[in-house]
């Protein structure tokens, strides 16, 4: 049995911190373990591991008057892929904020970070992330209450209105406490993969909406992640949405066209009128999609994953794998077992 990949990820608290964000948070990567299990059953080698960590480890209140028991405290949180940061619930008047009550949370969070952690913040989390420095010269986002004060404190932060904002040195902020929603599953996807966090998504009966920074598109693919969607083809859009629910299936294209009521050579020539690409060649590029979640996911058999993703033929598939990502399957499965959850610089967002 390989060894298990783990995602280490810490979630602060402090007194007055939100209860509903923490339990929250929970659930979902909770949910997101369960989804493992169930997507790649006992060949899983991949997992969260996700923990509350405080100051000093000990039991503190919420703002709701809900005791909150950290599981760490800063000194024994161990390594961390990353750290999200809740909303601080107190009024922050301007040129008020209590930052020595923080000033030892930021410490350990920039620590962290200049060991190749990734950043997330709620809220008014962002003023915690400021204080750190690593905001300086880079955008974020709070509250919208909030804006003036965090300018005003941190004039060297480029506030902006946005619901996740992204900065370039793999810092997250969120304009409001309920986005941790959003910044969850975004991390289930970059930590795991597409699969997990939309399965995690229908478990949990709770949709994006936001991706990347964007609104979440209505008509957006899910499972494997969708590409060649930039388009206004609505019935396109459908198709594709259908590929990716069932391209680890084996299907007919022209029974696809049939069930949306599309003749062969008029389906062809429309989706690749919308998308660029030939329907075999956008299969084709799921599958191998599905194939690197696989492969990073399980120790399964490169010949097993195969079929599981549809193909009958290894052969074949071995030698498409490897024109598209330019590497074997069994390279891949190395490369991705030695970088996933390392540093940001080696895997990313």
């Amino acid at each position: 049995m390989d060894d298990i990949v783990v995602a280490n990820i810490a979630l602060v608290a402090y007194p007055r911190c939100t209860a509903s964000v923490i339990s929250g948070v929970l659930d979902i990567f909770s949910t997101a373990n369960h989804c493992v299990v169930d997507l790649y059953g006992d060949s899983a080698v991949f997992n969260f591991n996700i923990q509350i960590v405080s100051e000093d480890g000990r039991p503190l209140v919420a703002s709701n008057n809900q005791p909150i028991f950290p599981d760490a405290s800063f000194n024994n949180a161990g390594r961390l892929d990353y750290i999200i940061i809740p909303e601080i619930f107190q009024t922050i008047d301007k040129g008020q904020l209590d930052a020595d009550a923080f000033a030892s949370c930021a410490q350990w969070v920039r620590k962290q970070h200049d060991q190749g952690c990734r950043l997330a913040s709620l809220s008014t989390g962002t003023f915690i992330l400021a204080e750190t420095g690593l905001l300086n010269g880079m955008t974020a986002t709070t509250h919208s209450r909030m804006f003036p004060c965090l300018q005003d404190r941190y004039p060297a932060i480029n506030v902006v209105n946005t619901e996740l904002n992204m900065s370039d040195n793999f810092i997250i902020s969120a304009g409001e406490s309920l986005s941790y929603i959003d910044l969850s599953f975004y991390i289930i996807e970059k930590l795991g993969n597409s699969d997990i966090a939309f399965e995690c998504e229908q478990r949990m009966a709770l949709s994006r909406r936001y991706e990347n920074g964007r609104e979440a598109s209505k008509s957006s693919t899910h499972g494997v992640k969708a590409f060649a969607d930039n388009h206004s083809d609505f019935k396109v859009k459908q198709i594709q949405d259908w590929l990716a629910r069932h391209h680890r299936t084996k299907f007919n294209l022209e029974k696809v066209a049939e069930l949306f009521g599309m003749g062969p050579r008029n389906f062809k020539r429309r989706f690749k009128l919308a998308t660029g690409v030939t329907p075999i060649a956008y299969v084709q590029e799921l599958r191998i999609e599905s194939a690197k979640n696989w492969l990073k996911m399980t120790n399964f058999p490169v010949t097993k994953i195969t079929e599981k993703i549809g193909y009958d033929d290894f052969s074949s598939f071995s030698r498409l794998f490897k024109r598209s990502t330019g590497v074997t399957m069994l390279d891949y499965r190395k490369t991705t077992s030695s970088t996933a959850c390392g540093s940001a610089s080696a895997s990313g967002w």
